[in-house]
């Protein structure tokens, strides 16, 4: 009747991290309830963004002027038809454009050598991901102000961030791999 826990991290990354999340989806699946998997798995997904900007906004601290900008205020600044980023960090001397990505790999390419499966999976959470950075990233280098209401004599340095959440493989051979393909797009 008693239970000894070796890791902490370990027991809570399994009780609240992706593992459950995956389970409930395929529960959800398997009784041929696909849209309410993806409302599960949509609204797990807005709370890892929400932790991201959760955390920009404690970095940024409170203060007279507004230095996290959410995807609301950079659509309302350059247009709701526009890809944006998640967020933009006004950092003082750079602005950090920083993107979120949820996308976990598919269980058929965890356990598989299927290239094309990798490439789908990399395809919608790296490039995709990127593409939204550098539409925000070309915005803000076009007119800051639209954003931000400041206009600068020097355009500021501009840091791209994609974070990726939990699960994503991480690796320097993957890191290596996604560099490349980023550069050659």
């Amino acid at each position: 009747g008693q239970l000894l826990v070796l890791s902490p991290r370990l027991l809570v990354e399994r009780t609240f991290g992706w593992l459950p999340i995956f389970d409930l989806v395929e529960a959800w699946r398997e009784r041929g309830e696909r849209r309410r998997a993806r409302r599960v798995l949509g609204f797990f997904e807005r709370v890892c963004e929400r932790q991201v900007l959760d955390g920009l906004n404690a970095i940024a601290g409170p203060g007279p002027t507004r230095r996290v900008y959410d995807d609301e205020a950079i659509r309302a600044a350059f247009g709701l038809a526009t890809k944006v980023a998640d967020a933009v960090f006004d950092a003082g001397e750079a602005l950090i454009v920083v993107e979120v990505s949820t996308r976990q790999l598919q269980r058929r390419v965890r356990g598989s050598d299927s290239q094309e499966d990798l490439e789908a999976d990399l395809e919608r959470g790296v490039y995709q991901k990127v593409e939204q950075l550098d539409a925000t990233v070309s915005r803000l280098r076009e007119d800051e102000s639209r954003l931000t209401g400041i206009r600068t004599a020097v355009p500021r340095r501009i840091v791209p961030v994609l974070v990726i959440t939990e699960g994503f493989p991480s690796n320097p051979m993957t890191t290596e791999a996604i560099g490349q393909e980023i550069a050659r797009r």
